[in-house]
């Protein structure tokens, strides 16, 4: 690959899925990530965070008086599935 090679900062010369990753970071970046992943087929969760963190932050976040609605927005979980975090917390408790 072109590790060593003086990048062009035109990205109109990039193809697009590098255009787009530059146009969202930088040129750098984007040349960083084809040296890493060139060739390779990557597909990124939809989910930015881990499960156990999702569920210590909505626990902790419940006890400190946020409601279940504005949870549910906040992580783009579903009521139901808060509620099943939360209740699993109350079981973790009592034991």
């Amino acid at each position: 690959m072109m590790n060593n090679m003086k990048l062009n900062t035109n990205m109109e010369n990039l193809r697009d899925i590098y255009k787009e990753i530059a146009e969202k970071t930088d040129i750098d970046t984007a040349h960083k990530i084809y040296c890493a992943f060139a060739g390779v087929q990557v597909c990124f969760p939809k989910k930015f965070y881990t499960l156990e963190y999702v569920k210590s932050q909505i626990r902790t976040q419940y006890a400190a008086g946020t409601s279940i609605k504005e949870l549910t927005r906040r992580y783009n979980y579903s009521e139901r599935w808060i509620r099943k975090i939360l209740s699993e917390g109350r079981l973790e408790d009592a034991k």
